[in-house]
């Protein structure tokens, strides 16, 4: 009696066990839908660039959708996040509207996502949207910081010219 106990309690374990990892993966499943990876990277234009940022545990695939509005100067950026079981790929040529009304579109893609590395978490995805907007930002700075350079370079030329 006590033997046929101890087994049926341990079926009800492992029944229980199995029932809650199959939850687990399912969850998985629902919250972060992994579409299949692109067989190559897509083609982009000049108003396209594509880079590479680190986030822990791996690095994320980012596209910086520039502006096409020189008059405009430095305009905003938008950071985008897509939606679930989606990729960056999917939105590359979905933001020409706003490029040219002088805003640039900051695309990151999710971690375990496309060609990114690392797992797909929310915490994961914050992780690789801010990494994407420090990298933005800091590429806007370095390209301020030229510009004002060759600005000064080209009035120093034009100064020894005229002597």
């Amino acid at each position: 009696m006590r033997t046929r106990f101890l087994v049926l309690l341990s079926v009800g374990v492992v029944a229980v066990c199995s029932v809650a990892l199959g939850f687990r993966s399912a969850e998985r499943r629902v919250l972060f839908p992994v579409p299949p990876t692109p067989p190559q990277s897509p083609m982009v234009g000049a108003d396209v660039e594509r880079t590479w940022v680190s986030i822990p545990g791996g690095r994320a695939e980012a596209f910086l959708l520039r502006s096409l509005s020189p008059s405009r100067g430095r305009g905003p950026l938008i950071i985008y996040a897509h939606g679930n079981g989606e990729l960056v790929d999917y939105w590359l040529r979905q933001f020409a509207e706003l490029q040219n009304e002088g805003i640039s579109v900051l695309l990151v893609e999710y971690p375990g996502y496309g060609r990114s590395t690392g797992v797909p978490s929310e915490t994961s995805i914050q992780q690789a949207l801010a990494a994407g907007a420090l990298s933005a930002a800091d590429e806007q700075r370095a390209r301020a910081a030229l510009q004002r350079a060759l600005v000064r370079l080209r009035v120093t030329e034009g100064r020894r010219r005229r002597r």
